[in-house]
């Protein structure tokens, strides 16, 4: 009861938590339908789809914006539209669209609803079928909570209509370009935390995506996989505020794997996994051979991974074999054993007199200096040294301490 003596009625709340409304609580606001239809810009709505038909306003509570929206550049649009089945006649008034601004007290401000007597902002609707609009900011919006209704002058005939709230994120840009240029605005989903922020591209930073990330000089480092390989760490370097798309200007190996260059003028680099470490040296005792087989990277391909050869470096060869090089004439070889046998036979039929018959030269006898001469010639030309002509290294230990490089 007032203070006069009248009775005045305090309103419930409805389901959604709001009062009703009017002196009589005889009204409710009308529910919003979340993800609505989406407008041409792709953004989200709330919209109900509603008839007044002896009724004089329909309500609408338009949602809070909490304090991270606030912050940011994003656009209200409050818009309505209508229809009639009879379009033959013309009234006085006008069909409306009203927003006010309710006055935060002990109902939230939600018993501070407009009528075309009290508003804060109104738009005419003048033609059917037509979607008029009322646009805030979000600074203006954040300062409160905003009611809405739509005015129906006519009562006589039922009034379709249709009325959308819609949050769209508007992103700054140094340009007129979207984010500068070089990104894209989160303008369409309200409930993304990031929801009216640039989403720059790679290379660019700032909110507004006007700043280069990647400094002239600098290098962008990129996780194993990228390029250089999965054991390698990838840098790329930065030239105009961008780097490179592909390849990599430098790159870290993680054992085992050891860096690799290829040819041309990107002198693309990998990080490569050897199957071989050094050459092998190689005995082949039924042959009688020894060789080595060549531990290196295809030479078609320097990025490619060191492998063993399949074959042995002719140039390592090696045997005790008179026919290794090809040349299988041994004539000078066995001429000379000839030579040597017939001077030992010689020596070893008539060593009785040779020993008895004694030179000039004191008590050295023919027989004496034949005997030296077939040592020497044993000595310089036995079969064994003969072959060995053909190898230099006489043990393992210094053919492997040899230098084929």
């Amino acid at each position: 009861m007032a203070a006069n003596g009248t009775r005045v009625c305090h309103c419930d709340l409805d389901r959604n938590g709001n009062p009703y409304l009017k002196n009589d609580c005889s009204e409710e606001f009308s529910n919003w339908l979340p993800g609505g239809d989406e407008d041409e810009n792709g953004a989200a709505s709330f919209r109900v789809n509603g008839t007044l038909a002896s009724a004089e306003y329909d309500y609408f509570a338009l949602p809070v914006m909490d304090l991270r929206e606030s912050k940011r550049q994003i656009e209200l649009v409050l818009s309505a539209s209508f229809s009639k089945e009879n379009l033959m006649y013309d009234w006085e008034e006008k069909p409306a669209l009203l927003l006010k601004k309710g006055l935060i007290g002990d109902d939230n401000g939600r018993n501070q609803f407009p009528s075309i007597t009290d508003y804060a902002f109104k738009v005419t609707l003048d033609e059917f079928d037509v979607e008029y609009k009322i646009e805030l900011c979000a600074a203006q919006f954040a300062t409160g909570v905003w009611n809405a209704a739509v005015y129906n002058p006519e009562r006589v005939e039922p009034m379709r209509y249709t009325v959308s709230f819609r949050k769209h994120g508007v992103c700054p840009s140094v340009n007129e370009l979207e984010c500068s240029g070089h990104g894209a605005c989160r303008a369409n989903d309200a409930s993304d935390p990031n929801f009216a922020t640039c989403d720059c591209h790679a290379g660019w930073t700032a909110s507004d995506c006007a700043f280069p990330s990647c400094p002239d000089g600098s290098f962008i480092k990129l996780p194993p996989g990228t390029d250089g390989g999965d054991h390698a760490t990838c840098f790329r370097g930065c030239q105009g505020g961008k780097r490179r798309a592909t390849g990599c200007d430098e790159i870290l190996c993680v054992s085992p794997a050891r860096a690799a260059e290829g040819s041309g003028e990107t002198g693309e680099k990998k990080c490569v996994v050897d199957e071989c470490e050094s050459d092998l040296f190689h005995v082949d005792q039924d042959k009688d051979l020894s060789c080595v087989f060549r531990c290196a990277a295809d030479s078609g391909d320097l990025l490619s991974p060191k492998r063993l050869s399949e074959t042995c470096d002719p140039a390592t060869v090696r045997s005790n074999a008179n026919a290794i090089s090809g040349d299988n004439d041994d004539g000078g070889a066995t001429g000379w054993w000839t030579l040597a046998f017939v001077v030992a036979l010689l020596v070893a039929v008539g060593g009785g007199a040779v020993a008895v018959a004694r030179g000039a030269a004191g008590d050295q006898s023919v027989g004496d200096r034949l005997a030296r001469f077939v040592t020497y010639v044993r000595n310089g030309f036995t079969i064994d040294t003969w072959d060995r002509r053909n190898d230099a290294y006489e043990d393992v230990d210094a053919f492997e301490r040899a230098d084929f490089d």
